[in-house]
């Protein structure tokens, strides 16, 4: 996207005026100059670490304990039957 797409450099040609239509209404794209918002990358640089914070602290601590919670059931063995001998065997 680098070397053609105007929205992440504006030295490069294209614009996509019909593609941009939805990220200018979103307030994602400024429509007087054709390139991101940067009031929109502020919010995401200034949201990135809270949300990756969040994401860690859950696979850090409770990913492990939440699995472990889960319970197991076992297979009734006719129903296990009867699905091994269903499958076609190649």
């Amino acid at each position: 996207m680098d070397q053609k797409c105007g929205l992440i450099n504006q030295n490069n040609p294209c614009r996509c005026h019909r593609k941009t239509k939805g990220f200018i209404e979103a307030g994602w794209v400024n429509p007087k100059q054709i390139q991101f918002s940067g009031t929109r990358l502020k919010k995401i640089k200034e949201a990135a670490p809270g949300k990756s914070k969040i994401f860690d602290e859950f696979c850090q601590a409770g990913y492990t304990d939440l699995l472990r919670m889960n319970p197991y059931f076992e297979t009734p063995k006719e129903l296990l039957s009867k699905v091994l001998h269903s499958l076609e065997i190649v």
